[in-house]
């Protein structure tokens, strides 16, 4: 795998024991909190806590730009 991330949510999908992925059920919930966690770390990076009351339109553009290059469009 080409990143850390897609290697790490791939082993994630391994059923060790049984030799075998795992099922829909067993895998999308893992899939939706490392999704999360992703756009939280995201956010906190674009955004920082320190400098969010003093955001003016260019830090809004800026985050728009970032979130429109590296997160999912429509979600």
């Amino acid at each position: 795998f080409n990143s850390p991330m897609i290697y790490f949510v791939a082993v994630l999908g391994i059923v060790e024991d049984e030799n075998r992925l795992r099922h829909t059920g067993e895998y999308s919930y893992m899939l939706a909190g490392f999704t999360y966690c992703i756009r939280l770390l995201f956010i906190e990076y674009i955004l920082l806590i320190a400098t969010r009351r003093k955001q003016t339109a260019e830090d809004i553009n800026q985050f728009l730009k970032l979130r429109k290059k590296y997160l999912v469009i429509g979600n």
